[in-house]
């Protein structure tokens, strides 16, 4: 079995599948998606979220449907496995909510906390843990932003009291640094997905990194 987690983001994957004859378990059907009443056209080369936001693992909550779907999909191809399945995913989703909890605890002090992304992967993370998203700066995603937006975006996030600058690992260095430096607004790097960052071995260690990432430099702004 594959799990297909990038909605439009994994469009080689049909192929593979019929190449492969595999099960595939699309992950967001049970899932409140975002961004799914802006339609965008699919670009060559560029990731446009066509379907929705495709990060919505990052809302920690969102683990309960996709793997309630996992554990279904898996007893269907293994049925005397179904407890085991089960049972694993109970435990794991015991550990989620002892984690979720001292996230939520962090975060407290900073809920409302005006941001700016450069990729719009943070949606999900965003309106679970309260930040407000007031804008990205690839105003297409995965599209480089243009000098205007660039020449522009540094007065209007002083205009809208914008405290941070959430980068990810793969963004331009040049750009969140002239960003940074022309707002006034703190710099933090966050990671996306398990493994873009060494420090992210699994899933609940993710948050743990993003948001003691996120607290340290909120709590720096003060």
């Amino acid at each position: 079995m594959l799990v297909r987690i990038g909605l439009d983001h994994e469009p080689w994957l049909t192929r593979a599948l019929r190449t492969a004859g595999a099960h595939d378990l699309d992950a967001s059907r049970h899932v409140d998606l975002l961004q799914t009443e802006t339609p965008r056209l699919r670009e060559s080369g560029t990731h446009v979220h066509g379907f929705g936001n495709t990060h919505y693992w990052l809302d920690p909550e969102n683990a309960r449907a996709i793997t309630a779907d996992m554990a279904a999909a898996l007893a269907q191809l293994a049925p005397d496995a179904r407890e085991t399945f089960e049972s694993n995913r109970r435990r794991f989703l015991g550990r989620l909510d002892e984690r979720m909890a001292g996230w939520q605890r962090r975060m407290g002090p900073y809920k409302g906390t005006r941001v700016v992304v450069v990729h719009d992967s943070w949606p999900y993370f965003a309106r679970r843990f309260g930040l407000v998203v007031v804008a990205a700066v690839e105003t297409t995603p995965g599209v480089p932003p243009t000098p205007a937006t660039l020449a522009a975006l540094p007065q209007q996030m002083k205009h809208a009291g914008v405290r941070l600058l959430i980068a990810e690992p793969s963004s331009s260095e040049s750009v969140v640094r002239q960003i940074a430096s022309q707002s006034g607004a703190r710099r933090v790097t966050l990671v996306p997905s398990v493994g873009a960052d060494p420090a992210a071995t699994d899933y609940l260690t993710l948050f743990d990194v993003n948001i003691a990432r996120l607290t340290e430099t909120l709590a720096g702004a003060n």
